[in-house]
Formats: structure tokens, sequence, C-alpha cells
């Protein structure tokens, strides 16, 4: 079950061209992008900045890049190359949720030096060291702003927070849920305080907005530091405002569902199917690596 808080209201009364940025946990992050914006209906419009090893993912690495997700190096940012892959983008016809997860490395709890790094690395630069985020990076949210900023209507920022993760008082933290415990029930909850933040009001100067972004994040930790000590619950902590509980509309995901199970009968029913879906799926992968080894920001 979602519970929502902050900007509930005008976040899914209407469709919007947006950057969200969020807390980075677990591959589930993705998962609630998409649950979000099916809220707003705006499932199709969904496009991440990626770390270029998701290139290799057979098929789906050459859809990624052809849907408009971009690739990044994880060690090298070449900001060339993301101006370049972001042109797609300007297009006002293309309505687009391009997702950041600025501190890009998840979150885990049990992996202390990537923690400690991280404060290091702030105390380094003058910026107040996170504890339950992990030190934002800023150029891939820059450069997305100033190349989509006449396709963008606003920049959502969400903290998502699993309920599984609360723990005890010895633990006050655990590992968030990945996909497999996701699906089998493990988390019974997700709370996500969403942030409508208009466009305008975010500063252009590079060094400007590193701090504002650091100040973001700032807040979350702050946030989710008075859930995970368990000071205040979540309907209290979360900017002292009610949950609003948003259930799947599952009525209106129905013709989705009974599409692709229509078309994905043949493939698993017949014999001439499987060989079709496992032809394709060789041979449209080694096309995708040759096209991507062309095109990418690899």
């Amino acid at each position: 079950m979602l519970i929502l808080y902050g900007n509930v209201e005008e976040v899914s009364t209407k469709k919007e061209r947006v950057i969200y940025i969020s807390n980075h946990q677990s591959t589930v992050d993705w998962v609630i992008v998409h649950m979000l914006a099916d809220r707003q209906g705006s499932i199709g419009h969904v496009r991440y900045v990626m770390k270029d090893s998701l290139q290799l993912v057979p098929m789906y690495g050459f859809y990624f890049y052809e849907h408009g997700c971009v690739f990044v190096k994880r060690h090298y940012f070449d900001s060339n190359k993301m101006i370049s892959s972001l042109q797609y983008l300007q297009n006002k016809r293309i309505p687009t949720w391009m997702v950041i997860f600025p501190e890009g490395t998840r979150y885990n709890p049990l992996a202390s030096n990537v923690i400690e790094k991280s404060r290091a690395f702030a105390k380094e630069r003058g910026l107040v060291p996170l504890k339950h985020v992990l030190t934002p990076k800023y150029k891939g949210f820059h450069i997305a702003l100033e190349n989509m900023k006449d396709n963008l209507d606003a920049v959502y920022d969400a903290t998502v927070i699993y309920s599984c993760t609360k723990g005890d008082k010895k633990t006050l933290r655990m590992k968030a849920p990945s996909m497999f415990e996701f699906v089998t029930g493990c988390c019974d909850a997700v709370y996500i305080h969403i942030n409508r933040i208009d466009t305008c009001s975010i500063p252009a100067n590079e060094s400007e907005l590193k701090l504002w972004l650091h100040n973001i994040f700032l807040k979350k930790d702050r946030l989710l530091e008075d859930y995970y000590s368990g000071k205040q619950s979540p309907s209290k902590c979360l900017l002292l405002s009610q949950g609003i509980r948003s259930p799947a509309n599952l009525l209106q995901n129905l013709g989705c569902f009974v599409f692709f199970m229509t078309l994905s009968a043949p493939f698993i029913f017949t014999s001439y199917g499987r060989s079709l879906y496992w032809k394709t799926w060789i041979f449209g992968s080694i096309f995708g690596y040759f096209w991507l080894g062309i095109r990418s920001v690899s």
C-alpha cells in the first residue's frame, strides 16, 4: 500500500513534464516511480538517468536507450555526451518524467564504508554530512535541468520509506527490500513524501544549485532520522500532515494486463512462438549491442 504525503493533490490531478529526484535504496525504487506516474496518467513517460552497465541487459538495454533513457558512467562523467543524449527530450511533443537518483549509489545501512566515504566527501567541501542518505551529486541534475528547461513544468522531490526497514532499538534501520522480497509481500506499506517544486524557484547558478540540492537531501535526512529514531510516527514526521492511502486502480490497468497476456500467449504455449522468442532475444540482443556501441554514451 502506498501512503502519500506532501503535495499529493498537485501531483495527481494533472499530467506534467518533470524531473523526478529521490533517495535511492533498492531496485524497487524504479517500481515506486512507475506507481506514482501511473496515478498521474504518465506511466509511459518515465525515463531514467542510469549507469551504463545496464546497456548490457539483453533487449532491454537497447529499449532503454531508444525510449530516451540516458546512460552515464559511474566513475567518469562525460557532460557533453549527456547533453547530446538529452536532445531528443527537448521536443515539447515528448512528455517526460526524467528520473534521477542524485546519490548515484543505493543507500545500504550495512555498507558503513560507503556511508563514511560519503560523509567525508561532504566535510571536505564544507557541506553538512548526512546520516540516512548519501551526499548527492549535482552535475547530472544540473545538466538535465538546463537542457530540458523548455520542456519541464516542475521538479518532483520524493522521499521514500519502506515500512519493513524500521528495526529495533539496537538496529534502527534495516536494508531496503530486494525486488523479490517486495513482490512476495515483505513490505506492507511504502511511505512517500512528495514535494512539487516550480523550476523558476531553483537557482540557475551552478554553485548555488549544488548547495540547493544538498539542502534538499538534508531535509530528507532529518525526515528519515525522525522516522527511524522512533521520535515520531510516519504521519507526524512527514511534515506533520496526514497521509493519504493510494490504492492501485486495478480496473484502469486491467486492459493493459489482458492485452499483454494475450500478446504473450503464443510465445508461451506454442513451439513456434517459443522458438521465435529465443531467436528474437538472441539476434535482437546482438543488434542492440552493435547499435549501442555506435550511438550510446559508452
